[in-house]
């Protein structure tokens, strides 16, 4: 059985856990640094040292999933610097993985404010769109572009093979 990785990215609010939720009910293991961050009342709590944890958290989940070799990972976080996809996109390939990174358009940042389910500040999206701004112009074109199905075709989702080519 062909292994798939699948990297969600794009600004907070832009639909990815809700795509994920989705991809779990066809048989995907999703990880999300986020579900690192959910305290023992079950309220998310996020400070920066929490973040910190749960990202190690969360990178160790991943390694340990490729290890077990699930059939299908996705990673759902913000995923925006090209570093941090190249390096989940290598640790997969070294493990056997087919990747594969969906990046969700960029849309009106107040639209994403007002989506977000965890309060993210208007001033953080700003800083995520422009982080994604800055990850577009490193990827090549996208392999496959179409309306997002989850959100009535309301934005574009980005399918790329090899992000890298260009």
């Amino acid at each position: 059985m062909k292994k798939k990785l699948t990297i969600l990215a794009g600004l907070s609010g832009s639909g990815k856990s809700t795509l994920a939720g989705a991809l779990h009910s066809a048989g995907a293991l999703i990880i999300n640094t986020d579900s690192f961050l959910i305290d023992e009342s079950g309220a998310y709590n996020w400070t920066p040292q929490r973040l910190s944890r749960a990202i190690e958290e969360s990178n160790g989940a991943f390694h340990s999933a490729l290890a077990a070799g699930h059939s299908w990972i996705v990673l759902d976080n913000t995923n925006l610097r090209p570093s941090l996809i190249k390096e989940s996109w290598d640790a997969a390939e070294l493990a056997g993985y087919t990747p594969e990174l969906c990046l969700f358009q960029r849309a009106d940042d107040l639209d994403l404010y007002s989506r977000n389910v965890h309060s993210v500040p208007a001033e953080t999206i700003q800083c995520q769109a422009q982080q994604w701004d800055s990850l577009r112009s490193v990827l090549s074109e996208p392999d496959i572009e179409h309306q997002n199905p989850l959100q009535g075709g309301a934005s574009l989702l980005f399918w790329y093979a090899d992000p890298w080519k260009k």
